[in-house]
């Protein structure tokens, strides 16, 4: 039997970020993100958001996350903070339906 590649898989199902944003399950956070350093658009899952008591909160941990970056830490696409409240937190660096640069910051479990 022949392995097959990723052009022989047949696409069943596609969730995009565009209709994961209109069902709620991820929450605009750009403006905020733009407050705390960032220039690309960044959505917060709804499972995170609810963990965060205000928007100050969530600007204070894009500040944080943002000096990850400036200091160098992280990988090419994922920065970590151990605890937000509770719980780990990531900052997972993608891309958007439209193959442009994007943010999404989450719980582990909301990868």
């Amino acid at each position: 039997m022949t392995p097959m590649s990723r052009a022989d898989w047949e696409v069943i199902s596609v969730y995009t970020r565009r209709q994961a944003l209109a069902d709620g399950l991820l929450l605009d956070a750009t403006p905020q993100a733009r407050e705390a350093g960032f220039c690309r658009p960044l959505a917060v899952t709804a499972t995170l958001k609810a963990d965060i008591p205000s928007s100050d909160d969530l600007v204070s941990i894009l500040f944080q996350f943002h000096s990850l970056i400036i200091a160098g830490h992280g990988s090419d696409s994922l920065l970590v903070l151990p605890d937000v409240f509770g719980a780990p937190a990531w900052l997972h660096v993608g891309s958007d339906d439209e193959a442009q640069p994007c943010l999404t910051l989450m719980r582990p479990e909301d990868y």
